[in-house]
């Protein structure tokens, strides 16, 4: 009963203390010296980054983060990885399937047997990020990865440090798995365009449009850098009289690409494909079987560093709706045709609303399409870069913004509860 008491002693004296000034706990002045020592602890802030190795989108996330928060340090950790490592390796099983066309499985998969899986080890993934935090202490954790972020949550919460969630997709299906359930107040998630599905589904969460911020996307320093076309071309042996497409499926690679090299050499037009085969060393076999004594000519590119190169040459962009390479080629006034013919993953067709709202793109659901909308789109650049977009966030201003927020707040409070900590230990 005396420690009830005291407690409730404490409580009502520290707010009559906040509000009439009271100099014998000193938390005005303790305020006042956190704003203050806001800027020098910025670059004493550590942050716990949790991504994936499935796919690149995750990893040039964080490679985004490094840039854009050049005055913290960021731990890159793959949760995923550290939990199943002795077992076996998921993400590379992923790359594996989405590399051989086994979509509609791998959509199964996802949509059913992997949320339930993971729902019934959900308090051990949550341990290990504990376990994470514990190792790292870090000031603040960001998720750049779906499907584990109620577990993250919570360890952030139990953990006593702000917790930032940046969405990579148009569709947060897996974004938001059991995120009904969040209880953390300390707590915001970030979504690139904001569109009504995705203000459904944050909805349908019970998501606090206060926890919501629009940051528009992240974009590599090499494609904002400006570019020689004469010296790219050169350097891809590109004649100078031909128009140049972009076949890409990601960084794991298609072999729909295969299907696209076999449709598009049937064109009377004088065009070079650049076929971006990403970590898909086998396609490489298949396209050089392909006999072309017409006007298409194609390259065979292998996973590389230098796409934003690439696409600043290409005329028109031919991929599935990928919101990474769609980004990419939006910022980069890029045509874009949309594959949605055949199998897709669930989570990007969504994607198509962001073109919609911010690019130029046509679909096609038959590869019987491709030829005739390549046609009609092939000298659409011009006019795609004489098109005013629609005004977005700046990710980088905006994540900033964020983090120095969430960052500055757990800081001012933990430097009151630690002061109210030392007055309540004077007291006894």
């Amino acid at each position: 009963m005396k420690k009830f008491l005291l407690n409730i002693f404490l409580i009502i004296f520290s707010v009559n203390s906040l509000k009439a000034g009271i100099t014998t706990v000193n938390l005005d002045t303790e305020i006042n010296l956190s704003k203050e020592k806001i800027n020098s602890q910025t670059q004493n802030k550590k942050i716990v980054v949790l991504t994936s190795k499935g796919g690149n989108a995750h990893m040039e996330a964080c490679q985004a983060l490094k840039n854009t928060l050049p005055n913290y340090e960021l731990k890159i950790i793959n949760p995923i990885h550290e939990y199943f490592k002795s077992i076996t390796d998921g993400e590379d099983f992923y790359v594996s399937m989405i590399q051989n066309g086994w979509i509609r499985t791998w959509n199964f998969l996802i949509k059913y047997p992997v949320p339930i899986f993971f729902k019934s080890i959900g308090a051990s993934i949550k341990k290990t990020i504990l376990k994470i935090l514990e190792q790292e202490k870090p000031d603040m954790l960001i998720s750049v990865i779906p499907i584990l972020n109620l577990y993250a949550s919570q360890a952030a919460q139990i953990y006593k440090i702000p917790f930032l969630v940046i969405t990579l997709d148009a569709d947060l299906t897996l974004w938001l798995l059991e995120m009904e359930k969040n209880q953390n107040k300390n707590f915001i998630l970030t979504v690139e365009t904001m569109t009504e599905n995705i203000k459904k589904q944050l909805d349908k969460k019970n998501i606090s449009d206060n926890a919501i911020r629009e940051v528009g996307f992240h974009i590599r320093k090499d494609f904002e850098t400006p570019k020689d076309l004469n010296a790219i071309r050169k350097e891809w042996n590109i004649p100078d009289n031909k128009k140049i497409i972009m076949l890409i499926r990601g960084g794991t690679g298609s072999i729909k690409l295969y299907k696209y090299v076999k449709e598009l050499v049937k064109l009377k037009e004088n065009i070079h494909l650049l076929v971006c085969i990403g970590k898909n060393i086998k396609l490489k076999n298949m396209l050089d079987k392909i006999k072309n004594k017409g006007s298409v000519t194609f390259s065979v590119i292998p996973f590389t560093n230098k796409i934003p190169d690439l696409m600043a040459i290409s005329d028109l962009l031919i991929t599935q709706p990928s919101p990474t390479v769609c980004n990419e080629a939006i910022f980069m006034k890029l045509p874009i045709l949309i594959d949605l013919s055949g199998a897709y993953l669930f989570w990007e067709e969504k994607v198509v609303d962001w073109i919609k709202l911010r690019g130029y793109g046509k679909i096609f659901n038959h590869m019987n399409q491709l030829n005739k909308l390549v046609t009609k789109n092939l000298n659409k650049k011009e006019f795609i870069m004489n098109k005013t977009q629609p005004t977005m966030p700046d990710f980088k201003t905006e994540i900033n913004k964020i983090v120095d927020q969430m960052l500055n707040k757990n800081y001012v409070v933990t430097s009151i509860n630690r002061k109210i900590g030392q007055f309540k230990r004077t007291l006894i």
